[in-house]
């Protein structure tokens, strides 16, 4: 016999033992449950027959505040080909495509697809900026090693220029 026959076996019980005694604060405290569930599975015997008795999921059909499908393919998207994470999708899509969405959201639309973790070996170095290549990069490195100072900066890259630092 299924869980749920048996739980509805079991309701049925508790509602003949209380038809039967004609006290139902004591068949309640007999059986170990509230009076509210007692009347509530009443009411559904009343309304709906035995079916009414079936345990049922308490959560909602619809959620009004879901994210949209077409949200949701953009973020795997991004996070699939690009290897963004949450903070850059949201930028980029309220950037390009003029979505709002928190960042949150993005993690939970991740984790929800198994994508929440980057693969291994696609966080950029310390230092390495996209799209600069060579000495523009050793540059932006001096500069900020050099304190932001430009004087000290022309003689890190002279010092590169004249073969030492490669």
């Amino acid at each position: 016999m299924a869980k749920d026959q048996q739980e509805t076996r079991r309701k049925l019980r508790i509602l003949d033992h209380a038809a039967a005694s004609g006290d139902v604060s004591k068949t309640c405290r007999y059986f170990g449950i509230g009076r509210a569930s007692f009347y509530r599975w009443r009411h559904a015997l009343a309304d709906h027959g035995e079916a009414g008795l079936a345990n049922k999921r308490s959560v909602p059909h619809n959620h009004p505040n879901r994210t949209p499908e077409a949200v949701k393919e953009k973020v795997l998207h991004l996070r699939r080909d690009y290897h963004l994470g949450p903070i850059r999708i949201v930028w980029y899509l309220e950037r390009y495509h003029g979505l709002k969405i928190s960042d949150a959201g993005v993690y939970r639309i991740l984790k929800r697809n198994g994508v929440n973790r980057l693969p291994g070996g696609t966080r950029q170095a310390f230092g390495q900026c996209p799209g600069l290549a060579g000495r523009a990069q050793l540059a932006l490195l001096w500069v900020w090693f050099a304190g932001r100072d430009p004087v000290l900066a022309q003689r890190g890259l002279d010092h590169l220029d004249d073969g030492v630092g490669t």
